[in-house]
């Protein structure tokens, strides 16, 4: 009966490729054994070697010893500090924002890229105005945008209505604001935050959505109002040859923004009849 069970054991292993304890052991065992006497090893010499790696594997190891020291100092380093836990109530607000979207792939959370609603879920995460429960999870905190921005393009004014929890029953949104900006990257800003009704939706309750395209007023200048700018930041030495076309060094630009900063251009009366015409 014993050896009918093995045989009906030894065809499952085989058919599901798993080792049957009580019956496997003294197989492979002997097969050890036919093998090595195949290869002409002593099997009592064989034991003894392994015996001998099993005391030295035994022995204290001092470099182990010193890696295992490093790792136990390792893991008593106290953590990093959690974020700030909001004691105060929470409420619906309004958040509006600018930012430079050059690093950004658009507005909304997109998990393989950075985006700016990433940044802002962060941001309200790590200044605890956002409960770890809710983090990732945008419809828990009721978030809504006025409107989408696609990869590189900036904003200056988006709205946004979010639920946050306030630091403290008496904190204000300027408070909040600037919390909020402790934590946001420097091309991403709140400037302002403002309380709400619970029912609003920056989405559905925006009037419009107005895309205004702008340029700083002194690229409309004359060539030769730019070549005087150049000439004045001490940077012209090259002008003549350079073509409209060839890029400026880091030392020039910081040269001629400061220069073109401070003469605060603004185009001519006479001369925006022109402009407006080229534009429209």
């Amino acid at each position: 009966a014993r050896l009918a069970e093995k045989k009906e054991l030894w065809g499952m292993r085989k058919l599901f490729g798993v080792k049957v304890v009580g019956f496997d052991d003294d197989d492979d065992e002997k097969e050890k054994e036919e093998e090595k006497k195949k290869d002409g090893v002593d099997v009592a010499d064989t034991k003894e070697e392994e015996e001998e790696e099993a005391a030295a594997e035994a022995k204290p190891d001092a470099t182990m010893e010193a890696k295992e020291k490093e790792i136990s100092a390792e893991e008593t380093k106290p953590a990093p500090a959690p974020p700030a836990v909001a004691t105060g109530p929470k409420r619906k607000v309004a958040l509006l924002l600018a930012f430079l979207g050059t690093d950004y792939q658009g507005m909304q959370i997109n998990a393989s890229s950075r985006s700016i609603q990433a940044e802002v879920e962060l941001a309200l995460y790590r200044a605890g105005l956002l409960a770890r429960s809710n983090f990732g999870y945008p419809h828990k905190y009721g978030w809504s945008n006025s409107a989408r921005t696609d990869k590189g393009v900036h904003s200056c004014a988006q709205v946004c209505s979010v639920k946050i929890a306030l630091p403290r029953e008496d904190s204000t949104m300027d408070e909040v604001r600037a919390l909020m900006n402790e934590h946001l990257p420097d091309d991403v800003r709140a400037l302002d935050v403002t309380r709400v009704t619970k029912s609003f939706c920056a989405r559905t309750q925006r009037d419009r959505v107005r895309y205004r395209y702008m340029i700083p007023s002194y690229a409309l200048r004359d060539r030769d109002e730019i070549a005087g700018a150049f000439e004045r930041a001490g940077c012209a030495d090259d002008f003549a040859q350079r073509q409209p076309g060839d890029p400026l060094d880091a030392a020039d630009l910081v040269k001629i923004r400061a220069e073109m900063d401070a003469t605060r251009y603004r185009i001519p009366e006479d001369r925006l009849p022109q402009i407006r015409g080229g534009v429209g």
